[in-house]
């Protein structure tokens, strides 16, 4: 029986295991079944990691190293490494009774992550801007300095109300405290308003996201309560805390 210091211990895979895709052949979506099983395989990860050699010096007790290594290449290009680490680092912080969403100032049901999401974030943004009628409209947040790329901005119209739109942001952790996230803010308030006639902007944050609730005030924004349940973070739903402004309160200045 294979027996490495780096494999799995049961109470170690509970953690992750509840978290990892399900084959689509066990969903009855056809497709044949996989070889080895999920947990045999991220233990040959591990152990690539853990003792650094290479794919080819994997022992044989392991699956082929080229299976192996097609099984991390292909959840890594797929986005699901970092999706489940991710997930495994908000389990961590609602442990500890941290906000799950670093770093999100404003979200609207979806987290905005720098990293893992980068390359859907633009596939989305230009297909909305190419989109008729257009319902999305997103920014990249440039320091003026550097030209650096500092974070990401996002408008969409709100199916439900005449007028209305959701907005959500969020910024480099470098960045946060000097004031990117109140101008960034303003500035999408104004392009709602002005440029495309809007009657409510709103915006939901965390209970426990008191930056967000913070910059949200600066600009006027106004809390006007709590979705119960709103968004599913790590397997648990979370409340969301509504902020939002009308037309006629908003002030550039503000």
């Amino acid at each position: 029986m294979r027996c490495y210091g780096s494999d799995l211990t049961e109470a170690e895979w509970q953690v992750p295991q509840p978290l990892l895709p399900v084959p689509a052949w066990l969903q009855g979506r056809g497709g044949r079944p996989e070889g080895y099983c999920h947990r045999v395989m991220l233990d040959a990860v591990r152990y690539v990691v853990d003792d650094g050699v290479k794919w080819v010096n994997l022992p044989c007790d392991f699956p082929p190293y080229r299976r192996v290594h097609a099984f991390a290449r292909r959840w890594q290009v797929t986005g699901l490494l970092a999706e489940l680490h991710d997930r495994l680092r908000d389990k961590v912080r609602q442990k500890e009774g941290r906000d799950v969403d670093p770093t999100a100032a404003i979200v609207d049901s979806q987290s905005v992550r720098a990293a893992a999401n980068i390359q859907q974030i633009v596939v989305r943004s230009v297909t909305a801007a190419t989109a008729t009628p257009r319902t999305e409209y997103a920014l990249a947040v440039i320091e003026q300095e550097t030209a650096e790329l500092i974070g990401f901005v996002r408008l969409a119209l709100d199916p439900h109300q005449q007028r209305g739109a959701t907005m959500g942001f969020a910024l480099r952790p470098d960045v946060w405290g000097q004031g990117y996230g109140v101008e960034t803010v303003r500035l999408l308030l104004g392009v709602g308003f002005n440029d495309l006639d809007l009657h409510r902007i709103w915006g939901a944050r965390s209970p426990i996201n008191e930056a967000s609730a913070k910059t949200m005030r600066a600009v006027g924004m106004v809390e006007e309560g709590t979705i119960r349940e709103h968004v599913l973070k790590a397997g648990e739903w979370r409340d969301s805390v509504v902020h939002a402004v009308l037309d006629r309160e908003f002030s550039p200045g503000s």
